[in-house]
Parts: C-alpha cells; structure tokens; sequence
C-alpha cells in the first residue's frame, strides 16, 4: 500500500508512533480554559484579560501566547480599543503666522 502512495516506510512509522508533546497537550487545554473564560465574559476579554483570568486560576503564561492561542481557536475580542485624540495645551501667546501672507506675494523666480 505504501509503495502505491509512494510514502516511504520511515513516514508511516513515524505517523504511527506520533505522541504529542507536553506543549501541544497544554495549549489544549488552554485552549479550552481560554474558550470557556472567553464565553462567560460575554466575548469582550482580549489577551490581556485573559491572562490575567488565567493567571487568577495559578496558570501564568505570556500575552503573545495567549494571542496565538486565541487565533487559533477564533476567539477575538468584540471590544476595541477607544482613539483617544490627543489634546495640546498652550500656555503661551502664539507667533504670527508669516508663511500664510507668503502665498499673497509675487514669485520672482
């Protein structure tokens, strides 16, 4: 059957003997923690919330983690960021806008 596939032999046994890695088994179930505090809070936790829902239940990870985790499983934030324009002060008198009368004069090159 191989030889009709043209798998090599190392391929298949490789395939059959595959154990997953104590990392991919823990991003499992983080996975499914993340899914779950996600659906509870009403689908508005981004990755800093959640790990810090994670971190309440003693399971501290990295932020960029949980963001792939995330995106792996769908999960997005319905909330965004608000743009907050940002405002100057000035607590002095303004100089006289010269460049503005520049336009009325005449070009001499």
């Amino acid at each position: 059957m191989l030889s009709l596939l043209k798998i090599p032999k190392s391929t298949y046994f490789d395939w059959i003997h595959y154990r997953e890695t104590a990392r991919q088994r823990e991003d499992h179930i983080l996975k499914v923690l993340l899914h779950d505090i996600w659906q509870n809070n009403y689908q508005t936790y981004g990755a800093p919330r959640l790990r810090l829902a994670l971190a309440d239940l003693n399971l501290y990870h990295g932020t960029n983690r949980i963001r792939c985790l995330m995106q792996g499983t769908g999960v997005s934030s319905i909330m965004s960021r608000r743009f907050n324009k940002p405002t100057t002060t000035v607590d002095y008198n303004q100089r006289p806008n010269r460049i503005k009368h520049l336009q009325k004069l005449p070009i001499l090159f």
